[in-house]
């Protein structure tokens, strides 16, 4: 018999609030919800920490 396994999914949500005001971004060309609003999100993989993830996203912008 196979084994199940836990196929959650861990997403990541910032809100940024300022003056009142929360960041969203208007999503386009994805074939999803387009011209919706979202806030930024990030699927976590399990292999990678938060940690791991940070430091990850500001070596991509230095390298970038």
């Amino acid at each position: 018999m196979k084994k199940l396994r836990n196929n959650a999914v861990t997403a990541v949500y910032l809100l940024l609030k300022k003056d009142g005001k929360i960041l969203v971004g208007k999503r386009c060309n994805t074939g999803y919800h387009d011209g919706k609003y979202q806030v930024p999100a990030e699927v976590m993989l399990m292999q990678a920490n938060f940690l791991e993830k940070q430091w990850l996203e500001k070596l991509k912008k230095k390298l970038a």
